[in-house]
C-alpha cells in the first residue's frame, strides 16, 4: 500500500491526538508516534479497504502506550488546592489570609521529591497505593515522603493551627452539539476537571488575572501555572483578555443564580401558574391518547417526560429571547462549557443531554426530584433501538448486547427483545406540537413577557465579557419558568408528581430535515 496516504491523514491524526492528550505539545508528540508506527506497520496491511479502521485502532494502541510513558512526568501537573482537612492534623480556628498565603508558599517551596507526593495525595486525593502505582515506587516510600513533607511544614510553622488551601470544585458540563463519550472520544470536560484547572478557572472568573497572581492564590509554582494556562487556552476554557491577563471563557452558576431563579421564576409566573397547570393537565390527557410507545413506564414517568419534551418545543416556538449561534470549537463541534458550583444541583433548572444519529434523537432530562439522569445513548444504541422499534430487527448483535447491558433493551423470557425507552415517531411529534400550540399557545404571549423580564435581571449576575453566553443562558431558562407551574400541578393533584426513580428520557424520530423543531 502506498505510504503517501499517511500524509493525507496527518491533520486528522493530529486532531484525534488533541482530543486524547492534555496539551498541544503532547498532541504533536503523539501524532508523530502514531504516524511513525503506522509507517512501520503499513506493509503488513493487505486489505486497503481496511486502512482507516486499522489506522484508528493503531492510534488507540499507541495512545495507551504513550499515556503510560508520560504518566510519571505528567503526574505533577494535575493538581489544585489542598483539602482543608489535609496536610497536618490541626483544627481550623483562624481565617488569617496572610497565614494561608504563607502556607501555600511553603507547600510550593517543597522540593520536587516531596511536592509531587503532596500534590497527588492531597490535591488529587489519590491513595498511597494509587500514587505508588502512578510513580512506580513502593508504598513505603510514598508513606515516608508524605510524613517528611508534613514534618517540614510543621517545622516551618510551629504556630500553625489551620490549613491553608481551600479548593474550589466545579461541576463542568457542556451544551451545544458534538459526538463525545462514544468509543475513545472523551467529553471536552475531561481535560478541565483536574483540581488545578478548576482553581485557575474559578479564580479567573470574576476578573482577569496573571500567572503570578494565580501562583500566589493557588500556592503553586508559576511554571506549573504557565503550563496549565497554556492548555486551558488551547481547550477554549480560558481566554487572554490583555497581555498576560486571563479570564474564564464560560459561565459559572453559583448560589446567587440559584436563589434568583427560584425566587423570580415563581414570582414572575405566579399570575399564569394556575392556567399553565391546567394547560399541562389537558396536554397530558390528549398526549396519552395518540398511542405513543411508553415502554411500560409509570403514569408519572411518561407524563413528566412528555411535558419536559414539550417545554423545549415551546421554547423554540415562542421564546422571543435571542440565542446567539455557537461558533465551531477547536474540535470542529459547536459547544460551550458551563459550570456549576460543586454544591449546586441546578435547583429549579433541568438539564438535557442529547445524542442524534441516523434520523433519531435520544433526549435525557434530569429528574426534578432526585436530580438523577439516565445514561445517554450513543450512536450504536440508537441504531439498535430504532431498528427494533421500526421492525427492522437487530443489525448488530454486539451493539445489541451492549444496549441490553446498559438497560436500553430488555430481553424477555421467550428470547425476544423490547426497547426500554419511550419512543415518539415523527408523526406523533407533530401531533404533540399541535396539541401544545392549542393548549399553551394562548398563554405564550404573556409568558414570553415574563421571560423577558426575568432575563433582564438574570443577565446582571454575570460578567459583561460573556454577553453571548449570557444571552444563551437566559434563553435556555425559558423552560425553567414552567417548573413552578408544573410543581403547582403536582401539589394540587392535577398532575402525577414525578417520583425519585422515574426515568426521564425519550427517543424521538426526526422529520425529513433532521429536526424535531
Amino acid at each position: 500500500m502506498d505510504v503517501s496516504i499517511l500524509g493525507e491523514y496527518a491533520e486528522r491524526v493530529y486532531a484525534w491526538s488533541l482530543n486524547h492528550t492534555f496539551s498541544d505539545d503532547e498532541a504533536r508528540e503523539l501524532t508523530q508516534e502514531i504516524l511513525f508506527t503506522a509507517l512501520k506497520e503499513l506493509p503488513r496491511l493487505r486489505d486497503e479497504k481496511r486502512f482507516e479502521p486499522w489506522l484508528w485502532a493503531l492510534a488507540a494502541n499507541v495512545s495507551r502506550k504513550f499515556a503510560r510513558t508520560l504518566g510519571k512526568s505528567r503526574a505533577v501537573t494535575a493538581y489544585g488546592d489542598l483539602p482543608e482537612e489535609m496536610i497536618c492534623p490541626f483544627e481550623d480556628k483562624s481565617d488569617d489570609n496572610e497565614l494561608y498565603a504563607r502556607i501555600r508558599q511553603s507547600v510550593a517551596a517543597l522540593s520536587a521529591l516531596y511536592r509531587e507526593i503532596v500534590i497527588l495525595h492531597y490535591y488529587d486525593e489519590l491513595s498511597v497505593v494509587e500514587i505508588a502505582n502512578r510513580l512506580g515506587i513502593s508504598e513505603g516510600t510514598v508513606k515516608w515522603r508524605l510524613s517528611e513533607a508534613r514534618r517540614k511544614i510543621r517545622k516551618e510553622y510551629t504556630d500553625m493551627e489551620t490549613t491553608a488551601l481551600r479548593p474550589q470544585k466545579l461541576r463542568m458540563s457542556i451544551y451545544g452539539s458534538g459526538h463525545f463519550g462514544i468509543g475513545s472520544v472523551p467529553f471536552p470536560t475531561e481535560y478541565v476537571r483536574d483540581a488545578l484547572s478548576q482553581n485557575i478557572l474559578f479564580n479567573c472568573y470574576e476578573e482577569p488575572r496573571g500567572v503570578e497572581d494565580l501562583a500566589r492564590i493557588c500556592g503553586v509554582p508559576a511554571y506549573y501555572i504557565e503550563d496549565k494556562v497554556k492548555d486551558l487556552v488551547l481547550r477554549r476554557a480560558l481566554t487572554e483578555m490583555s497581555r498576560g491577563k486571563y479570564a474564564a471563557d464560560f459561565l459559572i452558576i453559583t448560589e446567587k443564580h440559584k436563589r434568583y431563579i427560584e425566587k423570580q421564576a415563581e414570582l414572575l409566573t405566579e399570575p399564569l401558574a394556575d392556567r399553565l397547570a391546567d394547560a399541562m393537565q389537558a396536554f397530558i390527557f390528549e398526549a396519552d391518547g395518540i398511542g405513543i410507545y411508553d415502554a411500560g413506564r409509570s403514569v408519572s414517568a411518561r407524563s413528566n417526560a412528555y411535558l419536559l419534551f414539550i417545554f423545549q418545543y415551546l421554547r423554540s416556538r415562542y421564546n422571543t429571547l435571542s440565542y446567539p449561534p455557537i461558533e465551531p470549537n477547536y474540535d470542529g463541534f459547536k459547544w460551550r462549557y458551563i459550570a456549576y458550583s460543586a454544591s449546586e444541583d441546578a435547583s429549579i433548572d433541568f438539564i438535557t443531554n442529547i445524542c442524534t444519529f441516523g434520523g433519531f434523537r435520544h433526549l435525557v432530562y434530569s429528574n426534578l426530584v432526585s436530580r438523577k439522569q439516565r445514561q445517554l445513548m450513543n450512536d450504536a444504541d440508537i441504531r439498535v433501538c430504532s431498528g427494533l422499534l421500526l421492525g427492522e430487527g437487530v443489525p448488530d448483535r454486539a451493539a445489541a448486547a451492549d444496549a441490553i447491558r446498559k438497560g436500553f433493551i430488555i430481553r424477555k423470557p421467550d428470547g425476544s427483545c423490547s426497547v426500554n425507552c419511550i419512543f415518539i415517531s415523527k408523526k406523533q411529534a407533530k401531533e404533540l406540537y399541535s396539541i401544545a400550540d392549542r393548549r399553551f399557545g394562548p398563554l405564550m404571549g404573556e409568558f414570553s413577557k415574563y421571560a423577558e423580564e426575568f432575563a433582564e435581571g438574570y443577565k446582571t449576575l454575570f460578567p459583561r465579557r460573556l454577553a453571548d453566553d449570557v444571552a444563551r443562558e437566559c434563553a435556555r431558562k425559558f423552560e425553567a419558568l414552567f417548573i413552578p407551574a408544573l410543581k403547582l400541578g403536582w401539589d394540587d393533584g392535577l398532575l402525577d408528581a414525578q417520583q425519585p426513580d422515574d426515568f426521564c428520557d425519550l427517543l424521538v424520530e426526526l422529520d425529513r430535515g433532521g429536526n424535531d423543531r
